[in-house]
């Protein structure tokens, strides 16, 4: 495609001006990517540390909830819970998300019309440094774990 502009007294002028605003377009699109990329949960890369509280979270839920897991994971991602159901907030900016997948035969949700009230995951989110529970949710219908998150092993032991 080809753009043709009528000839003015500034020539020069819209190509200029052309050129800067696609220069722009181009950073934008590349800030805008930045942004969205950094927002994304990290993949993988817990320490071990994180991986240790992360274990010790779920062996911790399974005991408290007579759980059965099939799979249990762990990712950082950003954010912060300010609404805690656990009594404590995260304001660190990141989070420790476990996700736990199996049955959950003493955990009971309200279901929703035409919906299942199985539960088939239970996801907590910690501070990533303490292991400090923030927010407990659950989830029901068909379950996957997160893309790019750490598989934790020996759960099921004490």
């Amino acid at each position: 495609m080809t753009w043709r502009f009528p000839a003015t007294r500034c020539g020069g002028c819209l190509g200029a001006v052309v050129a800067c605003l696609a220069g722009l377009a181009v950073a934008g699109c590349y800030l805008v990517s930045a942004v969205n990329s950094a927002r994304q949960p990290k993949a993988a890369g817990l320490t071990r540390q994180q991986i240790a509280l992360a274990t010790h979270i779920a062996r911790h839920e399974i005991a408290k909830q007579g759980s059965h897991i099939r799979i249990a994971v762990a990712q950082l991602h950003p954010g912060i819970v300010r609404w805690s159901n656990t009594g404590h907030t995260c304001n660190s900016g990141t989070l420790l998300r476990v996700t736990m997948i199996g049955s959950f035969p003493h955990t009971m949700v309200t279901p929703t019309p035409g919906g299942d009230s199985t539960v088939h995951a239970e996801v907590v989110e910690a501070n990533p440094r303490t292991g400090q529970e923030c927010s407990i949710g659950v989830q029901t219908g068909r379950v996957k774990p997160p893309k790019g998150a750490t598989r934790l092993v020996s759960i099921d032991q004490p």
